[in-house]
């Protein structure tokens, strides 16, 4: 059995953005143009008043956006612009990750030999540590 709606529930007033507003991105509903008609009946200098005010409110929104748009490019750019740099650190890197396995690997060998098997095991786990972060870690 379902439990019939609350009154709170059937009688929201919030009412959802239309499509049109979803797509274009403007946050006017349409009670706003209802009440400049009514309010231009009453007093049309205020309504023009009004009217200036929301348009001044959407061409600075779109300038804030375009702003914002400028910004975003600008970054993409200098990103596209260190990619290479930032590959070249990250190849030494692994290359330094590697040298360093092959030191632990050496030295657990001879850590090993000697009969030292907590040296051998600590000797072989921190390097491979190592490897495991710089060819496996963030990319």
């Amino acid at each position: 059995m379902k439990k019939p709606p609350k009154k709170s529930e059937s009688t929201s007033t919030t009412k959802q953005p239309t499509k049109v507003e979803q797509n274009l991105n403007v946050n006017i509903t349409p009670h706003v143009f209802d009440s400049l008609a009514r309010l231009r009946k009453t007093d049309p200098e205020l309504a023009e008043k009004a009217l200036e005010l929301l348009k001044y409110d959407i061409e600075e929104s779109h300038r804030e956006k375009q702003a914002l748009l400028l910004l975003e490019q600008n970054e993409q750019q200098m990103r596209k612009e260190e990619l290479p740099f930032l590959r070249k650190h990250a190849k030494r890197g692994q290359i330094f990750a590697f040298i360093v396995a092959l030191a632990g690997l050496g030295s657990a060998i001879f850590f090993g030999l000697q009969g030292m098997e907590k040296a051998a095991i600590a000797s072989i786990f921190i390097p491979l540590g190592t490897l495991a972060v710089h060819f496996l870690g963030k990319k």
